[in-house]
């Protein structure tokens, strides 16, 4: 699949100290863009799982680490209940665009 010519995908930086001597500060950078794993796709649709929702549950499963890093409540739900959303709308314009 092709990107569009203004596709973006903007990486945030992070700093994290890790005591409480001001020059240890420890600077993280990251991005990760990329298809779904097609193996892991033909695994869950193999089970039945529709291509929407399989593709959801890969992208959950690779952002589990982090949304596992954020204690429950009520700001974790939120941040879900958003991811989801984006998931789902990022879905239905791509595939509409498609036909």
């Amino acid at each position: 699949r092709a990107l569009r010519k203004r596709a973006a995908g903007p990486a945030h930086s992070q700093l994290q100290h890790t005591a409480q001597v001001r020059n240890d500060v420890i600077a993280a950078h990251a991005a990760s863009v990329g298809p779904v794993d097609p193996i892991q796709m033909n695994y869950l649709m193999s089970r039945g799982i529709p291509y929407a929702q399989a593709e959801r549950m890969v992208i959950h499963g690779f952002l589990d680490p982090v949304l596992g890093a954020i204690p429950k409540g009520k700001v974790k739900d939120r941040m879900l209940a958003i991811l989801e959303r984006k998931l789902i709308n990022g879905q239905r314009s791509y595939y509409k665009n498609k036909k």
